[in-house]
């Protein structure tokens, strides 16, 4: 349990953590998810290489949830700028199936036969590196990407868990998280 939870509760801070610091806006998308998605290869590599109990587990896991919320996101944002808004539906769908089928390609390599976890945890973070060495050399923000220079406001932050519409809206979107990892556990 604590394996999953620490990955969807590692998500939750990083996506408020990334908001409040308005990281999206402030550094090129396509090099904050390949950042991110490095960085979460590179936990769970850590994951299989060294991990041997729950105590080096849990921490892993819950950079890793901190790590995928700069690349969800950030990848509907540069979805998003390839998209013009009356395609985005169908765009965004199309990216949360691959997002999905992302997800549970362990399951897929642990389905090959029968492997070792720290086997299927390798091979997935390879996989990862090199999504991570793709974003980084291929993908570019597409042409209805907004430039335009974004201040950081902390009122933003603060916005989404005092105003009604923002903070329903944000746990809405954290309760179907949740939901999909423990679909998936």
């Amino acid at each position: 349990m604590w394996l999953t939870a620490s990955v969807q509760i590692g998500f939750v801070v990083g996506a408020v953590t990334s908001t409040a610091l308005n990281l999206a806006d402030r550094f090129p998308p396509q090099y904050l998810l390949a950042a991110s998605a490095f960085g979460a290869a590179s936990c769970t590599a850590a994951l299989a290489a060294v991990a041997g109990g729950l105590a080096a587990a849990i921490p892993l896991r819950f950079l890793t949830g901190v790590l995928l919320a700069g690349v969800y996101p950030v990848g509907m944002k540069l979805m998003a700028s390839w998209s013009p808004s009356s395609d985005r539906g169908r765009a965004f769908g199309v990216l949360i199936g691959a997002l999905t089928l992302g997800s549970a390609l362990p399951h897929l390599i642990s389905g090959l036969g029968p492997l070792p976890w720290r086997a299927v945890m390798a091979t997935a973070a390879i996989l990862g590196l090199a999504g991570a060495l793709v974003a980084a050399l291929v993908l570019v923000p597409g042409p209805h990407l907004d430039t335009r220079p974004v201040t950081p406001h902390p009122r933003y932050a603060i916005a989404m868990f005092r105003d009604r519409g923002p903070r329903l809206a944000n746990i809405g979107y954290f309760g179907h998280m949740w939901e999909l990892y423990a679909l998936w556990t």
